[in-house]
């Protein structure tokens, strides 16, 4: 842990830690944002924040107002939202790319007095939703001066800065309590809820997070995820805290940026683990069939290879107390398949780690769970992930893993100050470790509530203060959390049988002819599944059936496609661990639409959104399951 951050516990605002930090480190670089034109050493992002809270200030702003913030990543969403946490204001976040009818619910229902909007498309897109409400005045992050009539001042990002010069600030007494932020979920169902997070969850986070990670002080960072959502943002504050360079970019820049500034660590959800790893296959697969070939064999003998190591170690969930001929065994093994190992790394893997930067120190993953197979693939190559979990609701670090406790398929250890516990989700009683059920939490970290939501925040937290996270999980013998599914997205089979599908997807979606799945099957006899195919690795087998274009009608007509993914989907979902007869799928439907944010079926951290997925396809997969009783 820094020294400011042992020296600072009692501190209630993140902008205090970085001030001190920016003494501490003056000319180190804080910020490189090439797409807003902004370099800024700390001792002057510290600087422009005062002279963005003063601006602020200058246009009216007071304690406690609420302002709207809808915006991607970038430097001056970081000098904003530091600037209104100064000012004792409280911002309402949410992304440009959000739905306007969903912006609009945010506006009215947040109590937002001024607005913050990334550039004067949005402002545009926007207009009808504004005319209705009365605001200080707005702010356009991009610089582009508003020419359309409006009733409402209207600002650029330049101008407030401006307006700082020659005042000063008034900074106003903050309590730890007072909300710092309220920021609305993703969520998969309904509209969207405000937790309302303080400026002591906040602190807590940054506090309790360096004994997981310890980065120093001139590390490069590479940002790609929204900002607004919790796990980026702090991460970012935690990063910045221990004097770290934050460089933004986005996804149309990411791999360029990648080996332009050779990151130190990078920051994602699964999703943005799996197209990593998907890129990285593709790439290989280009180079012909025998390097693949070899690619694959010497990929497969790695993971066993590290899995032995696992169990040598004690790092094995799955093995909690190897016996001592287990041991022996797999240390026998291990040593045997260790010169195969140091060959294919220099002939392979040491060049995915160049094609990442070549100084990728660790990855850090969270905002869902990360796949096994992505966990074997990268453990093999040497790329270090750490993983964690947490909620929206838990500002958002419940649990992390760290270089001392790293067990791949789990989550980590819970953070210090937080309770985790795992209960009968029926019955609510306390079971013992090793046993699944719900997970509860309980800690620092965990909300006020729902913004003016009472009804909701008492579903999710009882009078204690423990919040269920509507995750099913299990805790091991050192108390590491391993995740296993959404409570409400157990499918639950005509013979009572309970499915969590989430396991059995990660299963499948290693098949090289899946690009997305969702399990079906509530109340039926047997799981079904609707499939996006990968498209490109069925043109082969296409082309040597003469057929010419591809559609997901021809790859449901056509038998020899179905007997290759019916036996695909048995291998992939047999393999698991633990696998039961009644988790094999008997039945599936090829669609020729991807599920993504702007049609709604998954959310901005790419979790599916069954119920949309179910009600968009809601014919199609009656008449599968149709036919399976037929």
């Amino acid at each position: 842990m820094s020294t400011i951050l042992k020296t600072k516990e009692k501190q209630v605002l993140f902008s205090n830690i970085l001030s001190d930090i920016a003494v501490l480190y003056p000319d180190t670089m804080a910020v490189i944002d090439e797409y807003c034109n902004i370099k800024l050493s700390y001792s002057g992002l510290v600087s422009e924040i005062l002279r963005f809270s003063t601006g602020l200030q200058s246009l009216g702003l007071k304690q406690y107002d609420h302002v709207a913030v809808f915006s991607e990543n970038s430097a001056k969403w970081l000098i904003t939202d530091q600037s209104l946490f100064l000012s004792g204001a409280v911002n309402a976040v949410r992304g440009s790319q959000a739905p306007v009818d969903e912006l609009d619910y945010i506006i009215g229902h947040s109590d937002s007095c001024a607005i913050v909007l990334e550039n004067s498309a949005l402002f545009q897109k926007l207009t009808p939703v504004l005319l209705k409400y009365s605001f200080k005045f707005i702010i356009i992050l991009s610089d582009e001066k508003i020419e359309a009539e409006h009733n409402f001042p209207v600002y650029t990002f330049r101008e407030v800065l401006d307006k700082g010069y020659g005042n000063n600030f008034d900074r106003p007494e903050i309590n730890k309590n007072d909300t710092a932020t309220i920021v609305y979920t993703s969520g998969t169902t309904g509209r969207p809820k405000g937790a309302m997070l303080t400026h002591d969850n906040l602190t807590s986070q940054v506090i309790n997070v360096a004994e997981y990670i310890h980065p120093t002080a001139g590390n490069t960072v590479l940002n790609i995820l929204p900002v607004w959502h919790m796990y980026e943002r702090t991460c970012e504050y935690f990063l910045l805290s221990n004097g770290c360079t934050l460089v933004y970019t986005n996804l149309r820049n990411f791999k360029n940026d990648i080996n332009k500034y050779n990151p130190n660590y990078m920051v994602g959800v699964p999703r943005l683990w799996e197209a990593v790893y998907e890129g990285i296959i593709q790439k290989i697969k280009k180079q012909g069939f025998l390097k693949y070939s070899l690619f694959k064999n010497l990929l497969n003998y790695t993971i066993a290879m590290k899995k032995l190591k696992r169990i040598i170690n004690k790092t094995c969930i799955f093995h909690k107390q190897p016996s001592f001929i287990q041991k022996i065994t797999a240390g026998a093994v291990y040593f045997a398949m260790l010169p195969l190992y140091k060959f294919a790394d220099r002939l392979i893997f040491a060049k995915i780690r160049n094609g990442l930067g070549g100084k990728l120190l660790f990855g850090i993953s969270g905002g869902g769970s990360l796949a096994g197979y992505l966990e074997d693939f990268y453990e093999a190559v040497s790329i270090t992930i750490f993983v964690g979990y947490g909620l929206t609701e838990t500002s958002p670090v419940v649990s992390a893993r760290s270089m001392f406790n790293n067990k791949l398929y789990s989550a980590g250890n819970p953070l210090a100050e937080t309770q985790v516990r795992i209960v009968d989700p029926e019955t609510k009683a306390v079971l013992p470790n090793g046993k699944k059920g719900l997970v509860m939490v309980k800690g620092r970290q965990v909300m006020k509530g729902y913004y003016k939501d009472s009804e909701a925040t008492g579903q999710i937290m009882d009078e204690y203060g423990w919040l269920n996270t509507g995750d099913l999980g299990w805790l091991t013998d050192e108390n590491d959390i391993v995740l296993t599914g959404r409570y409400k997205d157990i499918i639950v089979l005509s013979n009572g049988e309970n499915i969590e599908p989430s396991p059995i997807e990660e299963a499948c979606l290693q098949s090289p002819y899946i690009r997305q799945i969702v399990l079906t099957g509530q109340d039926q006899s047997s799981l079904g599944a609707i499939i996006v195919p990968d498209l490109e690795t069925f043109r082969p087998i296409i082309s040597k059936l003469g057929i010419k274009n591809i559609s997901s009608k021809i790859l449901n007509e056509n038998p020899e496609i179905q007997k290759i993914i019916r036996k695909e989907l048995f291998d992939r979902v047999k393999s698991r661990h633990n696998y039961l007869p009644h988790e094999r799928i008997a039945v599936f439907k090829f669609i020729d639409e991807e599920f993504t944010v702007e049609n709604g079926m998954i959310t901005n951290t790419a979790k599916i959104r069954r119920n949309k997925i179910f009600d968009r396809y809601k014919k199609l997969i009656e008449k599968m399951h149709k036919l399976d009783i037929d």
